[in-house]
């Protein structure tokens, strides 16, 4: 018996494809399959919208399962204090650079810097650390062109992905050594691929800037579709939609 997670990849940055969405449901007819994203919970849960996949949010401080049962970090609660503090002081800092980005999440703080010219990038990270210099109980990390800010816990996608696994697996009943496959495309997808076991399967999409624990790399083509997907639309919904958060 096999399971998938599935990071947020490019595909689906704004919202997945109805021929996407079919094959992730197909997919999880046949086993378990989680998102685990960046983003607020409730916003990965909107973005890609299917009811028969588990969903973790904020790096996996939180997430919910298929049958809606929520899991929050025990310790993530008492750093939201902290974010609603640093969150205006941020803006306040970044709102005179052009392109600066701030996005608050329920347990986390993202300082996007994509759209940032050149010339700022220096002033713009000057600025988070500062924040971060100001609020010790947050951890600065890098992901894909974004400063987080995250509560300072020995938490990550590597751990979320851990706790998740656990909780899918005994929720299913099929039985079979179960086999892991994890498809990245972000740095902090590294500490995911570090707890994979020798039989599990780690993907990395494109070809990173840094070093990747994946030594399965899978560059995107222009036009590339899932496996499973068929180039004609389906006639009619072949799953199920999640209702609005």
């Amino acid at each position: 018996m096999g399971h998938s997670i599935l990071s947020e990849t490019r595909l689906w940055r704004l919202t997945i494809s109805a021929l996407a969405a079919e094959a992730v449901h197909r997919l999880a007819q046949v086993c378990p399959v989680a998102v685990l994203s960046g983003r607020d919970l409730c916003d990965v849960r909107e973005k890609v919208g299917l009811a028969d996949v588990a969903y973790a949010g904020s790096h996996g401080f939180d997430f919910m399962t298929v049958d809606g049962a929520e899991w929050n970090h025990p310790e993530a609660d008492r750093f939201v204090p902290i974010l609603n503090r640093a969150e205006p002081e941020l803006r306040q800092r970044t709102r005179g650079i052009a392109g600066a980005q701030i996005e608050r999440k329920r347990f986390s703080l993202s300082a996007h810097y994509r759209r940032v010219g050149r010339a700022d990038l220096s002033r713009f990270e000057v600025a988070v650390l500062e924040v971060i210099a100001k609020h010790p109980g947050l951890h600065h990390t890098l992901g894909k062109m974004v400063h987080d800010l995250r509560p300072a816990i020995d938490w990550d996608k590597g751990k979320a992905l851990q706790a998740m696994r656990t909780r899918l697996l005994s929720a299913d009943k099929r039985s079979g050594k179960p086999l892991t496959i994890y498809i990245g495309d972000d740095r902090t997808d590294e500490d995911a691929f570090a707890v994979l076991g020798p039989d599990d399967l780690a993907v990395v999409l494109a070809a990173p800037s840094y070093p990747t624990r994946a030594p399965h790399p899978r560059r995107q083509r222009r036009g590339a579709r899932l496996p499973g997907a068929h180039r004609r639309r389906p006639a009619r919904p072949l799953c199920r939609r999640l209702p609005p958060c």
